[in-house]
Formats: C-alpha cells, sequence, structure tokens
C-alpha cells in the first residue's frame, strides 16, 4: 500500500509560510466549513462515525471553540498528513493550511499561552546508564562503568532518559545487583572481608601465537593482555611458563608491565613439568599491558646436539592477584566518618545510615527504614562492614533505582498537586545534571524554599555553571542533533582516506561546544542555524582549512569570511547525514527537516526504486541530475520535493563536511533550490538565513528540551506550556538558558497528576 497523498502533501505544507488567505476566527461557516463537508464528513458523519468522532455537527464557529481538544486532533492529523484517507479525495495544499491556520486561531491550543497548563500523565522513571553513573560518582567518588557494564538503554521519544523506555529487565536485574555490591565495597573499604582478586587468562585470551594449549614465542617478542588495576597498589603476577631449551644457556624471560621491562627470570623447566613464575610489584591503578617477553631466542641449524638448536618459550596462562597491601579507606569513607564521628556514641550508626539512605534515594529515609538497615548485619560487626552491607542494601533498592514520586493514599485519582522539594531537587538535577542533587539542592528542598521562584532561578543559574551539566550538553544535544549515531556512522576509507577516528571525535565536540557555550549564555539559539563563529581544534582546524590554529585544544575561531554558518555547516552533521562514499541530499534535508523544523517527511512506500548509483549513472550525470531523474516517480517525489532542495543547498559540503566547488566526478555544483512555498535560495548562507526567518526552529527546540526535561511525550494539556515558554523568550534573541528557566518554572515541570491505584 503506498503512503496517503495527504501525508505526503505533508512535508510541504511545513515549509509553507502563514497564508495571507486563510480564514479568520469568525469566517468559519464560509470558509472552512466547506472544506469539512467536501472532504471529512464522509467518514466522521451520519449515523456511525468513524472513531466516534462526527465532524458533521460543527456547523458554527462557536461549536468548534467549544470542543478544543476534538478539534486540535483534526488538527494535528491534517498537519501531518494523516487525514483524509489516501484512498479518499484531500484538499490542496493551500486548503489544508487554511483549515489548520483557522484551527490554530480558533482553538488557540499553541497560540494563547494565558490557557490554563496542566501536567501530563505521571510516567516512572529508572535511573539510565548515565545517570547511574553519574549518581554514583557524586554520591560517593566511585568510577563505576554502568555505560559499559548496563545493556543499552532503549530509545523513547527520542531520548534514552524517556520513562516509557525505561524498562527493568532481567539482565539488567542482575546487573544492578552485582554493581550495588562492587559499588558499596569501593565507596565502603573493609579489611578482611574477601580475599584479594585472582584473574587467569588462558590462550583463549592472551594476545600473540597460539600452539595447542599454550601460547608460544618462536623468537623474542610478547605474549599479553590489558587489565584494569582497581587502584594503586601492590599486586603478584604470575605466568604459567615452559622451554624448548637450545644453546648453551636457559631460556629466559621477564614481565614488562605498561612498557617498563622487570627482571629477568630464568625458565629451566620444560613441557613435562612447567614452572610458575611470580613477580611482586606496585602497580597504579587504570588499565595496563601485561605482558612475558622472551629475551633470549636461539637458533642454531648446525648445532651438534639435533635436541638443542631451537630455544623457544611457552606461556600457559597469565595471573594477576591483588592487591595483596592494605586497602586504605575511600575518600568518601574518611569523610564520613569524620563527619557521623564517635562522639555520637550510640547513634553514630544510625546517623550514618540516614545520611547515606537519605542522599541517594532523594528524599528523607523513615525511621522504620534506617532500623531495617541496621539490622542486615549482626550488632557484633565492625561499623565499617555494618555500613558497607547496608550501603549494599540502600543501592539495590528501588528506592535508589528508580525516581519515585509518590502520592498520598488519600490523594484522589488524577488530582494535581505540587511536587515537594525532594521531588523538585530531583526533577531539577537530573534535567541539567543528569545525577543527584547535591547537598546544596538538598538542604533547599528539607527548608521547603527550593519552589520559590527566585530561589529556583538562583539554583537553575548555579546548575548549569557547574561542571556538571555537561551531561545535558552530551544527553540533550547529541540525541536531539543525532551526534550519538556518528560514532557508529560509517565513512568508506578509500573514499576519504584523510578520515580518522581522532576526526570524527573532533567534529563531535564542535557542535558540542556550540551548545555547550549557548547554554552558559555566550550568546542566542540563532547560532545553532546561522551562527558565524565555532569551536576547532587543530585537526578539525585543517580539515575546515582554517588557518593558525595549533594544538588539540578547541577554541573559538571566526567563520564571518566563509560560507559556513550554524551546525549545518559543522562536519558532524554533514557526515552523519552523507552516505559512506557520497553526499546525499535526501538525508541531509530529512535531517533539517526533522530536527530542526519539526516536520518529518513520511516513511518512502514499499517497493521505492532506489537511485541509481551504478559507475555508469554516476559517471553519465550529476548528482542532482541523477535525484531529478528520480522524482519523476510520483510515489518518490512527494517526499523529496520537501528533502532535496534543503540538501542541496549544502552540496557544496563533501560527504565529511569539506568545501568544495565541485562534486567527486568532476560536475559542477549547483547549491541553490527552491521550497515549494516559493522560496529560493543561492547556497548554504542564504539557506541558513531562510530557516532562520522560519520561527519553527526554536518551538522545536523548545519542544525537544521540554520532552527531555520530563522525560514523556507531549500531550494536549501541555501546548500551553510549550506557548507560555515561547511567549516568553526573546523573539530578536532567544536564548537556551531562558528556555531552561521557563521549563523548570512551568507547570508540567513542577506539578504532579496523581497516578492511578
Amino acid at each position: 500500500m503506498g503512503v496517503s497523498p495527504l501525508r505526503r502533501a505533508a512535508p510541504a505544507l511545513f515549509l509553507c509560510g502563514p497564508l495571507a488567505s486563510a480564514a479568520a476566527p469568525d469566517e468559519y461557516e464560509s470558509s472552512v466549513l466547506p472544506l469539512v463537508l467536501e472532504y471529512c464528513v464522509d467518514c466522521h458523519g451520519g449515523a456511525r462515525p468513524k472513531g466516534d468522532v462526527d465532524l458533521e455537527q460543527f456547523r458554527l464557529s462557536e461549536q468548534v471553540r467549544a470542543d478544543p481538544e476534538t478539534w486540535w486532533t483534526v488538527r494535528e492529523l491534517l498537519a501531518a498528513g494523516d487525514m483524509p484517507p489516501e484512498d479518499e479525495p484531500a484538499p490542496s495544499p493551500s486548503e489544508r493550511a487554511a483549515m489548520v491556520e483557522w484551527i490554530d486561531a480558533a482553538v488557540g491550543r499553541e497560540l494563547d499561552p494565558d490557557l490554563p497548563e496542566a501536567p501530563g500523565a505521571p510516567t516512572l522513571r529508572r535511573l539510565n546508564r548515565t545517570e547511574y553513573q553519574n549518581t554514583v560518582r557524586d554520591l560517593y567518588g566511585v568510577h563505576f562503568p554502568a555505560e559499559k557494564e548496563f545493556p543499552a538503554d532503549e530509545v523513547s521519544n527520542g531520548f534514552d532518559n524517556s520513562g516509557d523506555g525505561l524498562s527493568m529487565s532481567d539482565l539488567l536485574v542482575d546487573k544492578v545487583l552485582d554493581a550495588a555490591g562492587r559499588v558499596a565495597r569501593a565507596a565502603i573499604v573493609v579489611e578482611g572481608l574477601a580475599p584479594p582478586a585472582r584473574r587467569r587468562f588462558g590462550p583463549g585470551v592472551l594476545s600473540g601465537k597460539r600452539r595447542g594449549e599454550a601460547m608460544v614465542l618462536l623468537t623474542r617478542g610478547d605474549v599479553f593482555v590489558r587489565h584494569e588495576f582497581p587502584r594503586d597498589g601492590t599486586y603478584v603476577l604470575r605466568a604459567r611458563t615452559w622451554a624448548q631449551q637450545a644453546g648453551d644457556e636457559v631460556a629466559r624471560m621477564c614481565f614488562v608491565v605498561h612498557g617498563e621491562k622487570q627482571a629477568p627470570i630464568d625458565v629451566s623447566a620444560e613441557r613435562e613439568a612447567p614452572q610458575v613464575v611470580e613477580l611482586t610489584l606496585d602497580v597504579p591503578g587504570g588499565w595496563h599491558r601485561i605482558a612475558v617477553r622472551f629475551l633470549n631466542d636461539f637458533y642454531e641449524a648446525e648445532h651438534p646436539d639435533p635436541d638443542r638448536r631451537d630455544r623457544n618459550l611457552f606461556v600457559g596462562w597469565i595471573e594477576i592477584e591483588g592487591p595483596v597491601d592494605p586497602t586504605p579507606p575511600s575518600a568518601f569513607q574518611g569523610e564520613l566518618f569524620v563527619r557521623f564521628g564517635p562522639d555520637l556514641g550510640r547513634d553514630r550508626e544510625r546517623a550514618i545510615l540516614d545520611h547515606l539512605a537519605s542522599r541517594a534515594w532523594r528524599r528523607p529515609a523513615s525511621e522504620r527504614e534506617v532500623a531495617r538497615l541496621s539490622r542486615l548485619t549482626p550488632p557484633d560487626r565492625p561499623l565499617d562492614e555494618r555500613v558497607q552491607i547496608a550501603l549494599e542494601a540502600i543501592l539495590a533498592s528501588p528506592s535508589f533505582l528508580y525516581r519515585f514520586e509518590l502520592d498520598d493514599a488519600r490523594t484522589p485519582e488524577d488530582a494535581v498537586r505540587e511536587l515537594d522539594g525532594f521531588e523538585l531537587a530531583a526533577r531539577l538535577a537530573y534535567f541539567l545534571w543528569s545525577s543527584t542533587p547535591d547537598e546544596e539542592l538538598s538542604r533547599l528542598a528539607g527548608s521547603g524554599r527550593l519552589g520559590e521562584r527566585a530561589v529556583l532561578d538562583e539554583q537553575v543559574t548555579r546548575l548549569l555553571a557547574d561542571r556538571r551539566s555537561r551531561a545535558l550538553v552530551e544527553g540533550f544535544a547529541g540525541q536531539w542533533l543525532g551526534l550519538r549515531s556518528l560514532r557508529l556512522e560509517g565513512v568508506d576509507p578509500e573514499a576519504f582516506p584523510d578520515f580518522d577516528e581522532a576526526l570524527r571525535g573532533s567534529m563531535v565536540e564542535e557542535t558540542l561546544a556550540v551548545f555547550e557555550a549557548l547554554l552558559r549564555g555566550e550568546g542566542d539559539v540563532w547560532e545553532l542555524i546561522d551562527g558565524d563563529t565555532t569551536f576547532v581544534d587543530e585537526r578539525l582546524a585543517a580539515h575546515y582549512g582554517i588557518e593558525d590554529v595549533e594544538g588539540p585544544e578547541l577554541r573559538r575561531v571566526s567563520l564571518a569570511e566563509t560560507e559556513r554558518r550554524g551546525v549545518l555547516g559543522h562536519a558532524s552533521v554533514l557526515t552523519l547525514t552523507s552516505a559512506p562514499t557520497r553526499t546525499s541530499p535526501a538525508r541531509r534535508g530529512k535531517w533539517v527537516l526533522e530536527a530542526l523544523l519539526g516536520a518529518p517527511p513520511p516513511e518512502p512506500p514499499p517497493g521505492t526504486a532506489p537511485l541509481d548509483e551504478s559507475p555508469e549513472a554516476s559517471a553519465a550525470a550529476s548528482l542532482r541530475e541523477r535525484l531529478e531523474r528520480h522524482r519523476d516517480d510520483p510515489d518518490c517525489a512527494s517526499c523529496h520535493v520537501s528533502m532535496d532542495p534543503l540538501g542541496f543547498g549544502l552540496e557544496n559540503y563533501d560527504a565529511i563536511g569539506r568545501w568544495r566547488e565541485e562534486d567527486a566526478s568532476g560536475f559542477p555544483l549547483d547549491a541553490s533550490g527552491v521550497l515549494p512555498d516559493g522560496r529560493s535560495f543561492g547556497g548554504p548562507r542564504e539557506l541558513a538565513a531562510l530557516l532562520r526567518s522560519d520561527g519553527r526552529f526554536v518551538r522545536r527546540l523548545t519542544e525537544r528540551l521540554l520532552v527531555y526535561a520530563l522525560g514523556r511525550s507531549l500531550e494536549p494539556s501541555d501546548r500551553p506550556t510549550l506557548a507560555r515558554i515561547l511567549a516568553g523568550l526573546d523573539p530578536d534573541a532567544p536564548d537556551l538558558p531562558s528556555i531552561v528557566r521557563g521549563i523548570v518554572h512551568s507547570e508540567g515541570f513542577r506539578l504532579r497528576r496523581a497516578s492511578s491505584r
């Protein structure tokens, strides 16, 4: 089945400016009703209207205004092209736009910020991997690699912090229980509870040449493994070895730790009776390469004893044990036991557990909960052991893993209430830091003052200025703009031999740095569309042809004398939206529609013929010419008519974002375009200026940030919230901190609708 003609028309509709001919709110009967009767009431009228939606009854504009939710649904379906169905007569683009504009004016849910706000449906949110990792770092100073250890979080509504996607699989249950123990043991060190860790690496893991059940060194060289040492400390290295002896001396080896050779060791053993060699040494924490090196290879083909002509070394396994030295208390542990010192007497343990549980659970722990934690360990055990086991239970609790907002049992279902201070602090911290509230936020939450507008503003300013707000840059901008996908995007090494992983990393950091500067208040959000400065390091500057930039540090540079403007000139976006071997105007145009304008085109209908990519076709015509022929197919034209002009405006950038004047086949480039509404541009700078004149970008950015903050999709009840945030911005210079404050002050953020029970 093909795509609905109305659905196909939607992208063109979204690119149209306001229509001067659209009906005013009091002209429903003369201008809009005839269109409703012609295109809608065959399905939504009569005795049995589809979906129980009877549009035939709306004969007067007053009747429309009396049922805003029905007509807002009509508006959304019309704008998206999902109504009428594909096999029914459809209004023209101008008729459709007129209907949409009239509903906007009449119902006013998007246009009137004075309408009452209301929170959407409640959602339960688990800590995602990033939030877990940041939370244990900020609470305990423990760097637990949750992003590697836990399975990937599902993306819902475009983000991985959305409650709809944060399920708890059986695998994740096992992982978080294991993590609770590991984090607790790192935060509260207890000597003697467990023997030193011992890890053995056999031939299936070791790097080198394998022969049967052992690794063999036929000449001088290494057998090695990479291992993460949990801390600075003393470790024991062992290797099971033997040798094929030859010459006048026994085989010799040494351990090599992170490039440093250790003392030589003789290996006199032979295959029948291997020996285990051992070395004890101090090793700094972190990842190190641990190797066994063969030191004295020997080969003499004419040696008089045939059994002593070739000396070789064999390694059965390498083992690492430790740390074997006493483990010092963690920094967190030292501060905790000083803060709650022996002077507290019998109340010391209760005070420690109350503090740990309240901070981890982001609310005051009850006396009953603290008492249960205290009973987990026999009372005669040492305090550090009792605290460690209690902390493991705290971290395994749903109160830590989920961000609960608990309603009183007496609260009526669907009643709306203000968040208490601790709930608001958690929403604020996880929005701006992807981490738990710090002690200042927690103190304000407990005092009841956090909800005051001035106090909340002060905290937003403080949190945005903190280095932890980098999590908002990476978590929001990285997903909204698709930058995370760039790390997985393939680039053909033969077509682009200059591309490497260092350049890929610099591309991502450029875009994140621009967004981070805006978050710090350095400019308005239009910088993302047509900004004439950016951040580059030496590698990226050379890629762009910018001179006098040295070193790996990012620094701001001017683009005023170039064609690059905003993120559409960033190599990250341009590479992300290209094919491995060439540019893709369709992908680039689709990205603009979806990410920047909130008007994603429909998926291509099944069976649509792909673009001819043969060498013959590429040599015979430019990509633009081939795409124009591709659009001769009506099924293709409906989508490409809106995507391709936007993408062609970026054709001066190759598939990895370098400026060019002709394509890879030598055809001259034409970066001009005409949008479906007749607006035209002559290249990337004019395209950027045209997009800046389209107010939908600020709306799209605000809408996406609101979704990220709330952790759920937006509902009809959120439209006044969105309108009020937009109305509070400077129309000439809307800035990102103002959008953040608008979200934080909104009722959707500060209020909660009671959940069903």
